[in-house]
Parts: structure tokens; sequence; C-alpha cells
């Protein structure tokens, strides 16, 4: 898809200098259960449609053929900004495993996606995207390109080396547009966040330990007390008995 596309770029170069041209976004987030939530998206300038695709409708639908995957769901999109119309396609889904991941992320055929997570309280998830080398090192984010990653996480962003969106503190972003298309073979990214749920599991079974073992306690006491009251009464009855005699 994306050889595809830049193959058609280089004939209209003039074209890229408006406001912006194309925009691709890959991401993940994730869930729980090793489970990724996966986003892919593309958005076009309608001059660029014009020029690559002649219609509107020729365009949505070799989108759609080139996205088909079980796991994902594809909505065509359509949006105005700063006077330009633009068209696009956005493919999204959640997948079981990170295997699952990478495929959908590294379909396009021009660059490869990793994703490694370690750590057990403090998790850190790792996204390491390797160019196949086919890039002519062209800097296409000055006509107007851009190629975003984004990695969210269940937890607030701790520490990253991409760019937190003011939004959303669980969200990082970086631009990836030196792997893809500038000659840049590889670009490794990260974010750690704090996994809480082990955390709030072992409070919640220490506080039960602590709340079963006040209640033998108290079952103790409870049983000592009734058998000290009953031995009295015990010792009562048999001098009663004795004096009978």
């Amino acid at each position: 898809m994306k050889k595809k596309l830049l193959s058609l770029i280089f004939p209209v170069m003039i074209l890229l200098t408006l406001s912006g041209c194309m925009r691709m976004e890959r991401g993940i987030e994730i869930k729980s259960g090793g489970r990724i939530g996966v986003t892919v998206s593309l958005a076009m300038a309608e001059e660029l449609i014009d020029y690559m695709y002649g219609s509107t409708e020729e365009f949505y639908e070799d989108m759609d053929e080139s996205y088909q995957d079980p796991n994902l769901k594809v909505e065509l999109t359509d949006f105005e900004e700063d006077g330009t119309q633009w068209y696009g396609v956005r493919a999204a889904g959640t997948v079981l495993n990170k295997e699952q991941a990478e495929k959908i992320l590294s379909s396009d055929g021009s660059s490869s996606v990793d994703i490694e997570t370690k750590g057990f309280i403090k998790k850190t998830v790792t996204v390491t995207l390797t160019s196949d080398g086919s890039s002519d090192g062209m800097d296409y984010g000055s006509y107007g390109i851009k190629d975003i990653f984004s990695i969210r996480v269940p937890s607030k962003i701790v520490s990253t080396n991409g760019k937190i969106d003011s939004s959303d503190n669980r969200l990082a972003t970086w631009d990836v547009s030196d792997v893809d298309f500038g000659g840049e073979l590889e670009k490794e990214m990260t974010v750690s966040y704090m996994n809480w749920f082990p955390v709030i599991l072992g409070a919640i079974c220490f506080l039960a330990v602590i709340l079963i073992i006040v209640l033998v306690i108290i079952v103790v006491v409870i049983a000592v007390v009734v058998k000290k009251k009953k031995k009295p009464a015990q010792v009562s009855q048999t001098a009663t008995e004795d004096t009978n005699v």
C-alpha cells in the first residue's frame, strides 16, 4: 500500500506543498489479558485523491481492499480542516496477542513492527519499527506527509521517549516518517506505566486474610466465654445433688 502511494506521489510534488497531503497513523492499546487494540488509518487531501484515483469512490474502494482483516472493523472517514477537504479510512479492532498485532501493523510491507512488554508492577512496552531499507531518504515531512505511531497504556504514563498527549496522559505518540520514508532504518518507542491490578489484588487478599484471622479470634473468644459460663453452672448443679443425698 505505502509503496504504491509513494510511486504515484513523485509526479505531483507540487500538490504536496498544499496544506498537507497525506496522514498515516498506526497505534496499539495495551488491554487486559494480553489483548492488544490495533488502529491503522490513512487520510488524503482531496487534491491528491483526484490526481491519484480520479474520484473519492475509487479511493474508498482501493482502501477497503487494502484493509481486509477479520479482526478489524473498517470505517470510511471524511472531514474538513483549514479549508482542505480530507477523505480517509480507519481500521480498528482488538487481537488476542502481540503476534497478530505485529502482523497487522507490518502489513504495508515497507517496515516491520515488533512489540515487547516487560515488568510486573512497573511495566514497559517497547515497539521497534524497522524499515526494509527501500526508502529513498527524502524528507517527505516537508511535503506535508504525516506518519504517526501511538501507544496507549491502561494507566498514567510514568516515562516515555515519545510525546505524551496533552488531553490523555495514557497516550504517547512518535513521528515515524523518518523510518517509513526518510531513510532511518530503525526506531525504538518505549512507554512505562504502573500496573496497579496485582497491587490492588494483593491488598484485597491481605485484607481478606486479616478479616478471616479476626473472625477466627472472635469465634475462639466467644467459645471460651461460653465454656466458662457453663462450668460454674455445672459445679452448682453437682453441689445441689450432693446436698440432697
